[in-house]
């Protein structure tokens, strides 16, 4: 069973295909650059940060493969990504949680 954002708990590694609701490159309080993207699946929205300033935002709309770890900020879950990427025809996994979001082409 693949996890869903509800089942999300802080301290937990998570991987999976969730849908862009929205992302910006943003500049930090020292002047480093990183991602804040609002990432969804059919369960619920979580905040995502991804520390690393070279990775340009993906498009709003776009479903993307991401790898992190949950961490709770100011009473919030929150995921930290680490790896990202957009989610291709190739992949050919059932995406269920994110179809219901309107995305259509990847599923099988």
């Amino acid at each position: 069973m693949d996890m869903t954002i509800s089942m999300l708990e802080t301290g937990m590694r998570y991987e999976g295909f969730l849908l862009v609701r929205s992302a910006d490159q943003r500049e930090g309080k020292t002047g480093g650059k990183y991602l804040d993207m609002n990432l969804t699946d059919k369960t619920g929205e979580v905040n995502c940060k991804l520390w690393d300033g070279t990775v340009p935002p993906p498009p709003t709309g776009s479903v993307v493969k991401v790898r992190g770890l949950v961490q709770e900020y100011n009473g919030r879950k929150q995921l930290r990504v680490e790896k990202i990427r957009a989610a291709e025809k190739k992949d050919r996994r059932t995406l269920t949680l994110v179809r219901n979001l309107s995305f259509y082409w990847l599923v099988v």
